[in-house]
């Protein structure tokens, strides 16, 4: 099925001749469409295909085309190309419309358009959820922070946006380190790593909040000992062994880790701090 949105363009081919109409409304199922030419206004439904109310259903046929907006870059720098080199810029933009997931992916990128640094928050958010499509168009409508869209898609262990974010000219390694170590990701951890990342504390305080005792381990090999800061992660994420493991190195700033477990939520990792705090 060939899925039509308000603001679809479609013609109706009848008797030998093309009529151009637009579709101004369509039902929940999108299976029914009102669809204008002028102040005439018919009725569309798919059974089969689609097929216009008072047309013969054995004489007509419905043709659904991309608005130049939607189309993706790839489709845009042909189109391009094809007007550079005398092409009808009109025809190459009658692109049939038949991938639906492209749809969805346009309309989510249309609700962050608008300011550069809206489009770049839902850079950010799509990076870390590793929706590829979404990043790239959401590059295409003028995202660009770099650095912060590949720490996130470090975080959410998608090497293959890492790489993207890369060749797009991110380099801020500690900050891609720390949140993949906040995601548990060691690959990554060990690609930041080679190319400079050294922070290991702030890494080892996200391995923390994430619960990733055997990366805490890694950078405390590595030459990490901020042990109050691991501690204060770790009850936010809630993660009572790993702040034992930090006590034991002589953590001991006891409010600050009591607030930290409370914003995590961890009612009873708070109390377990303050008999720490009150047996000192």
């Amino acid at each position: 099925m060939t899925q039509v949105r308000p603001g679809s363009r479609i013609n109706v081919i009848y008797s030998g001749e093309t009529h151009p109409f637009n579709v101004t409304e369509v039902d929940t199922y999108g299976t029914v469409a009102t669809i204008n030419q002028g102040s005439s206004n018919h009725t569309m439904r798919y059974r089969d295909r689609w097929l216009v109310d008072g047309y013969d259903p054995s004489e007509h046929r419905v043709e659904v085309f991309l608005t130049i907006q939607d189309l993706p870059l790839e489709i845009l720098e042909l189109i391009t190309q094809e007007a550079i080199t005398g092409g009808s810029f009109e025809e190459m933009s009658n692109i049939r419309m038949t991938n639906m997931a492209f749809r969805e992916t346009v309309s989510r990128a249309q609700l962050c358009s608008g300011s550069i640094d809206q489009l770049n928050k839902c850079l950010i958010k799509a990076s870390e959820e590793g929706d590829i499509d979404l990043v790239n168009e959401l590059i295409r409508l003028g995202a660009n922070n770099w650095n912060r869209a590949m720490a996130n898609a470090a975080k959410g262990g998608h090497r293959d946006l890492v790489n993207l974010f890369i060749e797009k000219g991110a380099n801020n390694w500690n900050e891609a380190m720390a949140n993949a170590a906040k995601g548990g990701h060691r690959d990554l951890v060990d690609l930041f790593i080679e190319k400079g990342a050294n922070w290991w504390n702030r890494a080892m305080a996200n391995a923390a909040e994430g619960g990733h005792r055997d990366l805490v381990n890694f950078f405390i090999e590595k030459g990490a000992d901020d042990w109050d800061q691991a501690m204060f992660s770790a009850a936010e994420g809630g993660h009572r062994d790993l702040v034992d493991l930090f006590i034991e190195k002589g953590a001991n700033w006891w409010n600050r880790a009591i607030q930290y477990a409370a914003v995590g939520g961890h009612r009873d990792l708070a109390n377990y701090l303050r008999e720490k705090r009150d047996q000192t």
